[in-house]
């Protein structure tokens, strides 16, 4: 290895001067590169969440080097330190960046200024790599060494770098059946007796301490995988898992967990593994929300997640769309008491839900004729709201899919009960199988949903007047008789007749008469038998 990229650290003039300021500015950093190499678990470089990340990264990055020239970051087991005193910490194995930097002997991390985004892309793409492989190949000091970076340096214990050589001689060794022992022994012929006769004889003596440790049973931090003597592991493993289904308590007779504290457990596991990497996005995000404090950067962080929502929305991904509101509501109940600031921005994001740019998105997308899931469409239309139901309308007019029709009829049901009068509103001309429905849907609705039925009298589409005249004349009483008059004055002879033929004469006996009278006059006389 180059030396300097594994030399001692330079030597200290007593205590380090600590700078409260720089410290926070680390902080931030520090937080910005564990961000982005979560995203890039997930996302390519190239996609648009990802690139914002590498973006916010690399300005703070830029920023911080220009003003201090060099940032010299202490890497812990859990933590990152500056100047001796911990600035980030992730205790959570699996994804902690200081752990995935000191398992493999890293101990100090150091960036000069100098360093452009380029090199930075470059640093991200080897911890992806490294990250992605088995725990048995990632190396991240090896890597790091023949990246041979031009402003990251490291440094990494000698002892730690030996006791690696060591271990690799010995694998290696292992893989091709040489010889293990020292080299002054490899070839020498050892010549071992052993006495078959004194295997089965001799004894096991116990004292009171170990009687007394038998008794108690394995102490506390014992592995949990190691099986008990006598007990094979494959046994072990079926009683365990029937411990945690609830079906013995071995799971909880120490103490250690209760019951409901399994079956939290139990739920969390089966929940993290069946999580898709969407869902981990969202987690991720919404974490991110949650710890940041600047509300400059919540306002950076929820245009980014406007841009994904239509991204989302617009490939037809409804699920995740709706995945998001969700868990932005849930954070915006959370915070609301103790960061009213913070809550009224995520509610300012929950409110441009119904925004004319993501409705517009849904169009493009339904009229690209690509398929779309019924279910989830469903779901993110009721959490528009009415301000989706002239897409909705749309999207029923357009279907052909019987099962998306008995979908979306319960929409529009749900929407005529709390108010007819948008259902009505949304009838038209160039809507004739929405129209015919909603007319049904106004019809059922009794005395809210029939008055709007009157709608219809100015159409011009007969097959329209036709159905609300039939649905008003099985409604019958003195609302659909009053109607109904009104599409007696129709231009088209079977309209007329078959509102005539509706009519209620118990209803409205002064209308009747009055049409009676109308019967006697030459215009009357002037049409047809019918």
């Amino acid at each position: 290895m180059e030396p300097k990229r594994r030399s001692n650290p330079p030597p200290v003039d007593g205590p380090p001067i600590v700078d409260p300021g720089r410290q926070e500015a680390v902080k931030d950093i520090l937080h910005r590169l564990a961000n982005t190499v979560s995203a890039l678990k997930i996302f390519p470089p190239e996609h648009a969440t990802a690139v914002h990340f590498i973006d916010n990264l690399a300005a703070g990055l830029e920023a911080f080097l220009a003003e201090h020239g060099k940032l010299e970051v202490g890497v812990e087991e859990y933590s990152f330190t500056v100047d001796g005193r911990t600035v980030f910490t992730d205790e959570m194995a699996i994804k902690s960046l200081p752990f995935f930097f000191f398992k493999d002997g890293l101990r100090i991390l150091y960036l000069y200024q100098g360093l452009d985004r380029a090199e930075i892309v470059n640093f991200l793409d080897l911890i992806r790599t490294e990250s992605q492989k088995p725990a048995g190949e990632s190396d991240m000091v090896t890597a790091m060494w023949a990246r041979d970076f031009a402003n990251i340096q490291y440094f990494a214990p000698d002892e730690f770098l030996e006791t690696r050589i060591l271990e690799e001689r010995s694998e290696f060794q292992a893989r091709h059946s040489l010889p293990v022992l020292p080299a002054e022994f490899a070839h020498e012929v050892i010549d071992v007796k052993v006495d078959t006769s004194k295997f089965s004889t001799g004894k096991i003596i116990l004292s009171d301490e170990d009687r007394g440790a038998v008794r108690k049973g394995p102490p506390p931090g014992a592995e949990e995988g190691a099986p008990a003597e006598g007990r094979s592991s494959a046994a072990g493993a079926v009683e365990d898992e029937e411990g945690l289904r609830g079906g013995s308590p071995a799971a909880v007779m120490d103490g250690s967990l209760t019951e409901g504290e399994v079956r939290n457990l139990e739920e969390l596991l089966r929940a993290s593994r069946t999580a898709s990497a969407e869902e981990e996005f969202l987690d991720l995000v919404v974490e991110i929300l949650f710890l940041e404090d600047d509300p400059a950067q919540d306002a950076v962080n929820l245009s980014l997640l406007e841009d994904y929502r239509a991204e989302r929305v617009a490939q037809g991904d409804f699920a995740s769309a709706v995945l998001l509101v969700h868990k932005i509501g849930e954070l915006r109940d959370h915070v609301a008491d103790s960061r009213p600031e913070k809550a009224c921005l995520l509610g300012g994001f929950l409110g441009r839900t119904v925004g004319p740019r993501l409705l517009e998105a849904v169009r493009e997308l339904l009229s690209s004729g690509r398929p779309v899931g019924v279910p989830a469409l469903l779901d993110f239309l009721r959490l528009v709201g009415d301000a989706s139901l002239p897409l909705a309308a749309d999207v029923y007019e357009s279907t052909e899919d019987p099962d998306a029709q008995r979908a979306l009829t319960d929409v529009f049901r749900e929407a005529a009960e709390r108010d007819p009068r948008q259902v009505a509103g949304l009838a038209a001309d160039e809507r004739p199988r929405f129209s015919i429905a909603a007319i049904d849907l106004l019809a059922s609705a009794g005395g809210r949903g029939l008055p709007f039925l009157s709608t219809f009298i100015g159409f011009k589409r007969r097959d329209i007047k036709l159905a609300a005249v039939d649905a008003l004349g099985r409604s019958a009483g003195e609302t659909a008789n009053h109607i109904l008059f009104g599409f007696l004055k129709d231009e088209d002879e079977d309209v007329r007749t078959q509102a005539a033929m509706g009519l209620d004469p118990v209803a409205e006996r002064d209308r009747l008469r009055q049409l009676i009278r109308e019967a006697g006059s030459r215009a009357f006389r002037g049409r047809s038998s019918k």
